[in-house]
């Protein structure tokens, strides 16, 4: 016979293999199986095989809290045999157990991804560091080429946060839906994972601008930023469910082709039907102390010296 200790989901987290067909269950030391719940009772809960037809049965000994079948009302009357379902969870205090028979075939074993020893870097700690660092080089490094002269590029750390934020929540999002399946959740190696296709997406829109003077002509920059789009979030999406979930490719792949185009179907809709009005291109240049500028920039007195220099030159000129 053999006990599972298991959540309330019923993922199991312990397993004790007993070999007669008898066993005690409680706080007391005397059982064959000790549970330190202070719920329950020191002589809790009796159960026997029947070696004849292969049922179990169980017999509260009348405790103080019971014993609840779970996901019924129904609690076993004290002092009298009942015999339980195969799979049924009891609760004993807020302890939860499962009895299970030795003959009870067990699944198939997983097939271990060629790519293991790869997923195992992508569950590092180090990665982890490594890819919010790449992430915040990257960040301003795009903030500065778009306007030199802001004074508001570290603000751009603050999408960075919540870059990180939302790898969290993907991998918290992964772990549940392991959790409530039974499966491992391996919560760094989904991190890594959006983490790893965030520093990629920054890396591609870097390089849209080259490419689209160069290559333009063949496909058009928009499209292919919403191509590549496209290819991170499915990739992305079919290894977390192959991984979490040891779903089949061909269903992952299906799951992770829908969602990857309900991603970026906002951007083809905007292409397809671009809207009849568009506003005046931002200007956002900015002025600021000489401490905070890069190199090539001028001080706030220079540059308005350079202007009123301008100024005067065209309007001599124009006279």
């Amino acid at each position: 016979m053999i006990v599972e200790i298991v959540t309330k989901s019923g993922r199991a987290m312990e397993l004790h293999s007993f070999h007669k067909g008898r066993i005690s269950i409680g706080r007391g030391y005397g059982n064959d199986l000790i549970l330190q719940d202070p719920f329950m009772e020191a002589e809790h809960l009796d159960v026997w095989l029947d070696e004849e037809s292969g049922k179990i049965f169980v017999q509260d000994k009348n405790t103080l809290n019971g014993t609840h079948i779970q996901r019924s009302e129904e609690y076993l009357p004290a002092n009298e045999p009942i015999e339980l379902a195969a799979g049924q969870i009891l609760s004993l205090g807020k302890t939860h157990i499962r009895l299970v028979d030795k003959q009870q075939p067990l699944p198939a074993a997983i097939k271990l991804s060629v790519l293991e020893p790869m997923y195992t870097k992508l569950g590092s700690w180090w990665l982890t560091l490594l890819s919010a660092l790449v992430l915040s080089a990257l960040s301003l490094l795009a903030a500065y080429w778009a306007a030199p002269h802001s004074d508001k590029l570290l603000k751009e750390l603050v999408q960075v946060v919540f870059m990180l934020a939302s790898a969290i929540f993907y991998a918290s999002l992964w772990l549940l839906v392991a959790r409530l399946n039974n499966r491992e959740g391996r919560f760094l190696f989904n991190v890594n994972l959006l983490l790893v296709l965030l520093v990629l997406d920054a890396i591609v829109q870097m390089l849209i601008p080259a490419y689209e003077f160069n290559l333009g002509w063949l496909l058009s920059g928009g499209y292919l930023m919403m191509l590549v789009m496209f290819l991170l979030t499915s990739g992305v999406l079919f290894i977390s469910m192959t991984q979490t979930l040891n779903s089949k490719p061909w269903v992952a792949l299906g799951f992770a082709s829908v969602v990857g185009f309900l991603f970026v179907m906002d951007e083809i809709s905007r292409s397809l039907f671009p809207p009849d009005f568009e506003s005046a291109p931002a200007y956002n240049m900015t002025l600021v102390s000489p401490k905070y500028q890069f190199r090539g920039a001028v001080s706030e007195g220079a540059f308005l010296e350079r202007v009123n220099a301008s100024y005067q030159h065209y309007s001599s000129e124009d006279k």
